[in-house]
């Protein structure tokens, strides 16, 4: 029996659903997902490393982060 193959939305290449990273809206494969994306420390959402709210060391999503006040 082989392994599903899901296209990763990041670099458009097939890969094994064991290497995949999911979400609701995303199948990533997990060198892209290291690379260009992180979670948030406080409700674990994925993010992109360009939109990443920093404070004292923690990185957040804009909801996260804004709802923590500045």
């Amino acid at each position: 029996m082989s392994d599903e193959l899901i296209k990763c939305d990041c670099c458009g290449r097939k890969i094994s659903k064991s290497s995949v990273i999911s979400g609701v809206n995303y199948d990533l494969f997990t060198s892209c997902f290291d690379k260009h994306y992180t979670r948030c420390d406080k409700c674990n959402s994925v993010i992109d490393v360009n939109d990443i709210y920093w404070r004292k060391g923690c990185k957040y999503c804009s909801h996260c982060y804004f709802e923590e006040g500045e």
